[in-house]
């Protein structure tokens, strides 16, 4: 499964476009803590194996125009989404 950022993959052709994928996870924090990089960066990457996951359900071959967001609602509360296009490439 490639996924990306762009819109394009080198060296490869989009045969078509299956779905739009999301994927969020909701971190809640303890305000005298704070939140260190290590735990948004696992919880970035949780994010994405789940919107991988939903783009391999529909069997698509990558996931371009990738996207990420942290959001607080609240001081206790972080939410990480995540958007991309599911895609089937050309194949020869």
């Amino acid at each position: 499964m490639i996924v990306t950022t762009t819109s394009t993959i080198p060296n490869e052709e989009i045969k078509s476009i299956i779905s739009v994928v999301h994927n969020r996870v909701v971190l809640e924090i303890n305000p005298l803590c704070g939140i260190s990089s290590d735990k948004l960066t696992k919880t970035t990457n949780e994010v994405i194996e789940g919107l991988t996951k939903k783009a391999l359900e529909l069997n698509a071959d990558a996931l371009i125009d990738l996207k990420i967001d942290v959001v607080t609602s609240h001081i206790e509360i972080f939410v990480v989404t995540a958007i991309g296009t599911a895609v089937l490439l050309k194949t020869e």
